[in-house]
């Protein structure tokens, strides 16, 4: 029954409405509620509460902000070998402009599954709204940037860098 209420959440979840998002949220807790291991519930309800947060659906977002974390975090105790409990932790570091905790999340993500990155050149989206920025060393991906590419100013002063360059 967990798993049902998991996969419903999903489906909702890619809807990307506030209504969708607030009944997702309601399945995962009752998922969870059944089974307070379920790690891929806990990734998935932290990226719902993140959701809320950046794209002001929450009444409260200091609160949803807590919860992304909380619950981000959580996933990745449950099950550190899940690359989507780490991809969602990372997404949250980058929100709360925690890079150098995004780019580990990030990185822990790539090496328990490359098929984490969708990759375009020296550029990968870890998410839809994450951009990773990484340099191929003999096939192992470095990376020295996760956040928001739109965050040019940041990108250029911790890494000396032009963001056109990649």
């Amino acid at each position: 029954e967990a798993w049902d209420h998991y996969t419903r959440a999903r489906e909702l979840f890619r809807q990307a409405t506030r209504q969708a998002n607030q009944e997702a949220q309601m399945l995962l807790r009752r998922a969870i509620d059944l089974d307070p291991n379920f790690a891929r519930a806990h990734a998935t309800l932290a990226a719902t509460y993140r959701r809320g947060w950046v794209w002001g659906w929450s009444d409260n977002p200091d609160d949803a902000e807590q919860r992304a974390v909380a619950t981000g975090q959580k996933a990745v105790e449950l099950d550190r070998l899940l690359p989507q409990a780490h991809k969602e932790l990372a997404s949250i570091y980058v929100y709360q402009r925690r890079h150098d905790e995004a780019i580990d999340e990030a990185l822990k993500a790539v090496e328990l599954d490359r098929k984490s990155l969708s990759v375009n050149g020296d550029t990968a989206t870890l998410r839809a709204d994450v951009t990773v920025v990484y340099v191929d060393k003999r096939g192992a991906p470095e990376v020295i940037f996760v956040g928001i590419l739109a965050d040019a100013e940041e990108l250029k002063r911790r890494y000396d860098v032009e963001p056109a360059s990649f």
